[in-house]
């Protein structure tokens, strides 16, 4: 990132900090941000890789795109495709934790910034401890000195004697839970739990995720809500009867629970092998027909393929400069 950050400078020295030079550099089509939690990632026991923006971060973001750009939602994009000279920017948040609602909404209303938030209905439900953040808090919990050896999953051992060395481990476990099929996820969080000898408190999840409600005021507030998954699982890695599933259970409950009849769905992960042709096909026949990824975010409307729209990451070590320069200057900064 710092490389990006030193090219994002010497550019926006020559345009002048963006005030006024942009103008022959302006660009044309779709900007897709992704958030996924907002608030002190650096306290949290839990996965801090999920963490987009501390709340005053977020402000200053919402507040430049509020400014400078026409922000819209999952019911503004049909419109948005007819207008090849438009220059469209949306806002999703993935999973639906509690600090969408507690945090950025109150922002986004101050704003009048219509984001999308792509719920995980089983989420809200059950109230569980997500893969990713189960895996960190086993991870940063131990007391062990480094995690064994695994060559089926991680490779080789993994240090854990210190708080830096521990984030890098919990990257790596990570990545091979990504890596694992399906059938198998289960038995690696059971491996990981028997490894690092750690009991999660059953006080955890409390207040983690939204409730219904919350979900059916931001609706009536003028959000979009899209589905994404019951479970969240990475669908690619499933068959084809889990994957109806999958989807058909989040589109049902999103209508049983907040009434929401939504056409928007994002992929778990999100990245290119994370979903498929057969996830594709059933998205259609459930009535979801606007798919969204998580590999770089800026398209021209002319070839938006609407079962695969990209998103550009938003992450806490962004600061305001980036934050622009990725906003101002997607070809460069959003890929």
């Amino acid at each position: 990132m710092k490389g990006k950050a030193d090219l994002a400078a010497r550019a926006w020295r020559l345009l002048g900090n963006g005030h006024g030079f942009t103008a022959p550099l302006r660009w044309r089509g779709l900007l897709v941000l992704n958030y996924h939690r907002v608030g002190d990632w650096d306290a949290s026991p839990l996965d801090r890789g999920v963490y987009s923006a501390t709340v005053d971060d977020f402000a200053e973001q919402m507040a430049f795109l509020a400014r400078e750009f026409d922000v819209i939602t999952l019911a503004d994009l049909p419109h948005a495709r007819r207008d090849p000279k438009g220059r469209y920017v949306m806002v999703t948040f993935d999973d639906g934790y509690r600090d969408n609602y507690d945090l950025a909404f109150p922002i986004l209303k101050r704003e009048r910034i219509p984001a999308t938030f792509f719920i995980t209905t089983g989420f809200l439900d059950d109230q569980p401890l997500a893969w990713w953040d189960r895996i960190a808090y086993l991870v940063r919990q131990s007391t062990l000195r480094q995690l064994p050896e695994r060559p089926e999953t991680w490779g080789g051992p993994l240090p854990l004697t210190d708080p830096a060395s521990r984030e890098l481990a919990i990257k790596a476990v990570l990545a091979a839970y990504y890596r694992t099929p399906g059938t198998r996820t289960a038995a690696f969080l059971e491996d990981l739990a028997r490894i690092t000898d750690v009991a999660v408190p059953t006080d955890l999840t409390d207040g983690l995720w939204m409730t219904w409600g919350n979900v059916r005021e931001l609706k009536l507030a003028g959000m979009g809500i899209g589905g994404h998954t019951h479970t969240h699982p990475l669908l690619a890695r499933l068959g084809p009867a889990e994957q109806v599933e999958e989807i058909r259970t989040c589109k049902e409950r999103l209508l049983d629970a907040a009434g929401v009849r939504t056409r928007g769905f994002a992929y778990p992960v999100g990245s290119p092998d994370s979903f498929n042709t057969m996830t594709r096909a059933i998205l259609l026949a459930n009535g979801f027909d606007l798919g969204f990824a998580f590999y770089g975010g800026h398209q021209s409307m002319a070839d938006l393929d609407f079962l695969d729209i990209r998103r550009t990451s938003v992450g806490v070590h962004l600061d305001q400069r980036m934050f622009e320069a990725k906003a101002t200057l997607p070809r460069l900064f959003a890929r």
